[in-house]
C-alpha cells in the first residue's frame, strides 16, 4: 500500500497551483509515495485522517 502525502493549495493566480503541481511531481518520483493534490477549497478534516493500512 503505497504512503500518500497530501499537497493542499490556494491560488488565485495560478503560481501557487503551479508549485504545487511541482512539489506533487516530486512527491510521485519516491517510490512507494502518491501525492494527493487538492485545492484547499476542496481539503476538509477527512483528507487530515490516516486511511485504513491493509
Amino acid at each position: 500500500m503505497a504512503k500518500k502525502v497530501l499537497v493542499v493549495y490556494h491560488s488565485q493566480g495560478g503560481n501557487t497551483e503551479a508549485a504545487a503541481r511541482v512539489v506533487a511531481e516530486g512527491v510521485q518520483s519516491v517510490e512507494g509515495v502518491e501525492p494527493v493534490l487538492k485545492r484547499a477549497s476542496d481539503a476538509d478534516a477527512d483528507d487530515l485522517r490516516p486511511g485504513e493500512e491493509e
